[in-house]
């Protein structure tokens, strides 16, 4: 049985950590509610919205912090894609890399985005979008959709992913062939994610050992 432990490092259940707002709040407990409806782990669902868009359970395709933030990046040069929400990544592979159209990441671009991820969420239930986007994405090493993905890194079904399989491939969504170990230290010592990784003693460990071995093949860490 997994055990989980809360923030204060003793023994917790999962519904209380689901219940706790340093654990990821709605994000979390909404992973768990929505897993049986996607035969999906949970914890998978989990670090995908941690780590792609922790508002998606809430926002309507646009997430209005998440866009300031991206803004002030932008302001100061250093904004590429921030600020996208899974509608509207979704849009981005249905609409924009569908029609072979490459539009710089302008302002004309984000409001493309935009509009796009207010219509896509408008007309799906948000499982559905969830089931599409993860279906759809690529997640390097010419693996598009999740269940190719999940077989071609590990050889197991993705309703069978570990909890570090399942962040290793969540983490991969941002970047599917560039390696940071910097950007992996930071997701893992936020509180949710760490949460979720400590079910298990031999978790953190564990997350090491695949980086190692998956990226190490074929060169794919130097990619």
């Amino acid at each position: 049985m997994t055990c989980w432990i809360d923030k204060d490092g003793q023994r917790a259940s999962p519904s209380s950590i689901l219940s706790d707002k340093f654990f990821g709040g709605g994000a979390v407990r909404w992973a768990f509610t929505a897993a049986p409806s996607l035969g999906l782990p949970p914890h998978l669902i989990a670090f995908v919205l941690l780590i792609e868009d922790k508002r998606f359970p809430t926002h309507i395709g646009v997430d209005p912090i998440g866009m300031v933030r991206a803004f002030a990046g932008n302001i100061r040069g250093r904004m590429r894609q921030g600020g996208s929400t899974i509608p509207q990544q979704l849009a981005n592979v249905r609409r924009i890399s569908g029609s072979g159209i490459i539009l710089r990441r302008n302002l004309r671009y984000k409001g493309l985005q935009v509009a796009n991820g207010i219509r896509y969420t408008l007309s799906r239930t948000k499982v559905a979008l969830l089931v599409e986007y993860l279906g759809s994405i690529y997640w390097g090493r010419n693996y598009y959709g999740l269940e190719r993905a999940s077989m071609g890194y590990f050889g197991v079904s993705a309703k069978d992913l570990t909890p570090c399989q399942s962040f290793f491939l969540a983490e991969r969504i941002a970047n599917p062939n560039r390696f940071s170990p910097q950007r992996i230290r930071n997701l893992v010592s936020r509180p949710a994610i760490a949460a979720l990784l400590q079910g298990e003693p031999s978790n953190r460990t564990d997350v090491e050992k695949i980086y190692r071995e998956q990226l190490t093949l074929d060169g794919e860490g130097k990619r």
